[in-house]
C-alpha cells in the first residue's frame, strides 16, 4: 500500500489521499489482493494466463515452458498498480486510465507491458526473464501505449473470461 499511498501524496492532500485509498481498496481487485483472499488471487492469475495465452500465444508457451507463472510477476504489478515496475509517468498514465476503464487496464497493462519486453523473454531462460520481470522496467510512455493499443482484448473477451473464473 506504500507505493499507492505515495503516488496518491503526490497529487492529493493527505485526507483526500485517504478516501481515494479506502475507494481503491474496496475495488475488488484490490480487496482481495489486499486481504491476500488466496482463491479470489488465483482467479484472477488463472484469467490473466487465459488471456496471455489468447493475446501473446508466443509468451505464454515460453514462460510457461521455462516455468514462470503469472504469479510471480502479475501480483506486484496489480497491488501496486505498476507504481514500483515502471517509471512514475507511465505508471501515473495507466492510473489515470484504470480510473476509467476499470479492472479491464489492468490486464492490458499487463499485455501490453510482457509485448514491450518480449525480446527479454523469448528465447532466455528462467533467471534473466525473472530478473527482467521482478524489477522495475525502464518503460517510455509512447512505447508502452503503442504496445497496449496493439492487444487484441475487447470489453466482450474480457467479460467472458472474467466471468468463467469468479461464477464458479
Amino acid at each position: 500500500m506504500a507505493y499507492l499511498g505515495a503516488i496518491l501524496l503526490l497529487n492529493l492532500d493527505r485526507y483526500e489521499t485517504f478516501q481515494a485509498l479506502c475507494n481503491m481498496l474496496n475495488r475488488r481487485c484490490h480487496l482481495a489482493f489486499s486481504k491476500q483472499n488466496i482463491k479470489v488471487i488465483n482467479s484472477y492469475k488463472e484469467a490473466f494466463q487465459e488471456l496471455l495465452a489468447d493475446c501473446l500465444p508466443a509468451i505464454r508457451t515460453h514462460l510457461y515452458n521455462v516455468g514462470i507463472e503469472a504469479d510471480v510477476y502479475l501480483f506486484d504489478w496489480f497491488v501496486t498498480l505498476f507504481a514500483r515496475a515502471l517509471p512514475l509517468e507511465v505508471a501515473s498514465r495507466i492510473w489515470d486510465v484504470y480510473f476509467i476503464q476499470g479492472e479491464i487496464h489492468l490486464f492490458r497493462a499487463a499485455l501490453g507491458i510482457l509485448q514491450m519486453i518480449k525480446k527479454r523473454i523469448l528465447g532466455h531462460s528462467f533467471d534473466s526473464i525473472l530478473s527482467t520481470l521482478t524489477h522495475p522496467l525502464e518503460v517510455d510512455e509512447d512505447d508502452y501505449f503503442t504496445a497496449v493499443s496493439q492487444i487484441p482484448l475487447s470489453e466482450k473477451k474480457f467479460s467472458s473470461v472474467m466471468g468463467k473464473f469468479f461464477h464458479k
